[in-house]
């Protein structure tokens, strides 16, 4: 007989209430370098709890035992009681044998009683002082008596093993939550250990990161200022030469010092730009609320030169509205979408270019439209990559990093970036930002 659900052997400090331990998560836990231990107390049967806890014979003795006292008090009262209650002792002997051995003890005993009642102390079917028929009704009245009797304490009997039973389960229950408990308690202890752990080793290895970064980034301007001041040099003599000397030179020398000079101006524009591409890997992005149009003012207003010397047209729709972006940032991409625009034009074709946004939700999308020369469908994502160029250095400048920076920075402020063209159509460059309902 079992009480109560089985619990399994191997549980996590907590406990287990299925049948069999699952292999994969004791598996998981050991990886995890927790504890396993039992904390499902083991089940000690109450052995008065069970009729088959005693064995049939001593049961069966203890029973005759009784009815033979019994037989001993009524025999020593017969010179007293004589031929009456010939059956009463017996029927006590009865009752205590159920109450020890149970239902078919206590029968057997009054069985055995009423056979030596009706042989020792009730008077021969001959004698004169009673008939038949009252010794049938002795005999009746004494068997229901004992039967009820007998009956009853069987029904005791098996309640009081269900109490047993019951406050058994509520003991072992009480063990096993009490235990539960504490090894929760200890699990937890052991999770916070290893949480406070891992926090100490990542607040240390962020600032041997940082250290890193920081390290890395006065490397890389230490490099890019040393590598600058030859490139300064080299740009400044050639163009010196060409100024000074050019009348000694002839045509292939003149030729070769302006190709100096602008390899010299080239590499210090990569060089600039790797530093403003790289720097956005790391700098702080924090976003406020700006004004979209005021972003497009100020860039255009940087490149005032190249758009009144291309004779450039720029129109803008307004209004544009306000998004949530990075100033400096912001302003970063802008220029490098606009001087996009307006170099990759066809030779004698002046450039035209049209702004407006679109909001949709907690977002506003930027359209950057031109008249360029397009770009071919299977290089509408590579146009993003750094270093990334469709055409050669002499037939348009530049350094192949600018759209890079455009991707980058918008990615910085938790935006997007993409493009529309068709090679000789012009293109649409679109850049998606939050807007500033977002922050609400």
């Amino acid at each position: 007989m079992s009480f109560g659900p089985q619990f399994c052997a191997c549980a996590v400090k907590v406990g287990c209430h299925k049948l069999q331990c699952s292999k994969a998560l004791t598996e998981k836990v050991k990886g995890a370098g927790l504890k396993t231990e039992s904390v499902c107390p083991q089940r000690t049967e109450d052995k008065t709890s069970r009729l088959g806890e005693l064995p049939a014979a001593r049961r069966y003795i203890v029973a005759a035992v009784f009815v033979g006292v019994a037989f001993a008090i009524r025999y020593w009262l017969t010179p007293v009681l004589g031929e009456e209650l010939p059956f009463l002792l017996f029927v006590a002997a009865a009752l205590a044998g159920a109450s020890y051995g149970g239902a078919l003890v206590g029968l057997v005993a009054l069985l055995l009683g009423l056979f030596l009642g009706d042989y020792f102390f009730l008077p021969s079917t001959g004698s004169p002082s009673t008939s038949p028929s009252v010794k049938v009704i002795h005999f009746i009245r004494y068997i229901f008596t004992a039967s009820v009797g007998i009956a009853l304490i069987e029904v005791l009997r098996r309640g009081k093993r269900r109490v047993e039973a019951a406050a058994e389960e509520l003991r072992w229950e009480v063990a096993r939550r009490k235990r539960s408990e504490e090894a929760l308690l200890e699990a937890q202890a052991q999770l916070r250990s290893h949480a406070e752990g891992l926090e100490q080793r990542v607040t240390e290895r962020t600032a041997s990161l940082t250290r890193t970064v920081a390290s890395l980034e006065d490397l890389l301007y230490q490099i890019a200022h040393h590598l600058r001041a030859p490139l300064r040099a080299m740009g400044g003599y050639s163009t010196l030469l060409l100024a000074e000397s050019a009348s000694n030179l002839n045509a292939t020398a003149q030729d070769y010092a302006k190709q100096i000079s602008l390899a010299a101006n080239r590499m210090d524009m990569l060089i600039q730009d790797l530093l403003d591409y790289g720097r956005l890997g790391h700098i702080e992005v924090p976003l406020k609320t700006l004004s979209l149009e005021q972003a497009v003012e100020g860039a255009l207003g940087e490149l005032t030169y190249p758009v009144q010397s291309q004779n450039a047209v720029v129109e803008i729709v307004r209004p544009l509205p306000e998004v949530r972006a990075n100033a400096k940032v912001l302003k970063e991409v802008l220029i490098n979408l606009l001087d996009n625009a307006l170099k990759f034009v066809a030779p004698g074709t002046a450039p035209r270019v049209r702004l407006w946004a679109e909001q949709g939700g907690s977002r506003v999308r930027l359209w950057v439209e031109d008249n360029g020369i397009g770009v071919n469908s299977q290089y509408l994502e590579r146009v993003f990559l750094p270093f990334e160029r469709l055409h050669p250095v002499e037939a348009y400048a530049g350094t192949g990093i600018g759209l890079a920076i455009v991707k980058h920075g918008t990615q910085r402020m938790g935006g997007q970036v993409g493009v529309e063209s068709k090679p000789g159509a012009g293109s649409r460059f679109w850049v998606e930002m939050p807007s500033a309902s977002e922050a609400q």
